[in-house]
């Protein structure tokens, strides 16, 4: 079995499709992956919190606009892939989980924003196969404050993180860097 460390690895390594609008998914295998916020694109999506209603095997979910504009963008050509699980990160996270609650399939979203509205306790079964995994004072779990998520979500351990170099100071202080979950997952 995969370990965490090497799931994040390889989802956050190259080879993603987009579409014109920039949504980035690529499959590894049997592994769908849906990648964290990289272009300008991605953000106006983050921004977009108006929660909608979609229904997902027979019960309705309200979701973030953005979110589920991205996973619509892409659902057909993921689904009919064959994946047997997907990773996500951040962004790509609410994309993971919709495709975890619309196959039933396993997923992990690491530092995966908050994209449901109210869910109801249908609504929560269905992300049952997607575990949520965040990094210790990651802002981007709890955003928006009106949102959250299924509930199998697991901390990562509350141990010393080096900020590497490269990393600008108001990055790491969001608690969302990939080093620092890199780092909390070896």
């Amino acid at each position: 079995m995969t370990g965490d460390l090497e799931l994040f690895n390889e989802n956050c390594a190259d080879g993603y499709k987009n579409t014109t609008d920039k949504v980035s998914w690529k499959v590894v295998g049997q592994r769908a992956h849906f990648q964290g916020s990289v272009e300008p694109e991605d953000w106006g999506r983050n921004f977009s919190v108006l929660p909608v209603p979609y229904r997902i095997r027979g019960v309705w979910v309200w979701v973030s606009l953005g979110m589920l504009w991205a996973w619509l963008r892409i659902r057909k050509q993921v689904l009919a892939m064959d994946a047997q699980e997907a990773v996500a990160y951040s962004g790509g996270g609410p994309v993971g989980a919709l495709w975890s609650a619309e196959t039933g399939l396993p997923a992990v979203a690491f530092g995966c924003p908050n994209f449901m509205y109210k869910p109801s306790a249908k609504a929560l079964a269905l992300f049952e196969a997607c575990r949520f995994v965040d990094a210790p004072f990651d802002v981007v779990t709890v955003l928006p404050p009106w949102g959250s998520r299924g509930h199998r979500i697991y901390d990562l351990p509350m141990i010393h993180v080096e900020k590497p170099d490269w990393c600008p100071p108001m990055l790491w202080v969001t608690g969302h860097s990939s080093d620092e979950y890199r780092q909390r997952l070896a």
